[in-house]
């Protein structure tokens, strides 16, 4: 979708429900660097929480990563894909995740995320909380035909047909968001 329709307060707000219902579960956001995260994603869940009068603890430093904990023990936890990939000498692969396990998670931006990044995230949602769907928010722009987002959901041959409906596509655009907006 569109800059400014709504994309990423949607899936806050998805995310915040599924926090309150669950105490105590994690969900990692993601974006390409900490900087990103900081001035963006960061700081509008922390707008939202102010909006909606929503008690919250905050850690901007990166010692060992930021976080927006709840009274109720949920908490947001930031990475950067830069944090997540170790540069090997033929490619890059995703280790910066450790063994740490999430009950979802927010790929922001997710288009400038290298897809070895984003492949590990659905390794990670593991952790046991209860929540029953595990959901990954993949939020981006439309990105050219030859990027992986479209390979792996735009075209006939991404999904594999026994997983195919396990995949939901909305899409945002101002003019049909007003009311949300």
């Amino acid at each position: 979708g569109s800059v400014g329709s709504g994309k990423s307060t949607t899936a806050i707000a998805w995310f915040y429900e599924l926090m309150e219902a669950y105490p105590g579960i994690t969900i990692l956001v993601m974006r390409k660097t900490i900087g990103e995260i900081i001035t963006s994603t960061f700081t509008q869940i922390e707008l939202f929480n102010t909006r909606y009068d929503i008690e919250a603890e905050y850690r901007r430093g990166a010692n060992p990563f930021p976080q927006i904990r709840y009274p109720n023990g949920s908490r947001w936890v930031f990475r950067s894909a830069e944090a997540v990939l170790e540069k090997g000498s033929s490619k890059d692969t995703a280790v910066g995740l450790g063994s740490t396990e999430y009950s979802g998670a927010l790929l922001e931006e997710a288009n400038s995320i290298p897809i070895a990044a984003v492949d590990t995230v659905a390794q990670r949602l593991r952790e046991p909380s209860g929540v029953p769907v595990r959901l990954i928010a993949y939020i981006y722009n439309p990105p050219p035909n030859t990027h992986w987002c479209c390979k792996r959901f735009h075209t006939k041959e991404a999904l594999d047909p026994e997983v195919r409906d396990d995949y939901h596509e909305l899409k945002f655009t101002m003019e049909d968001n007003q009311k949300n907006l």
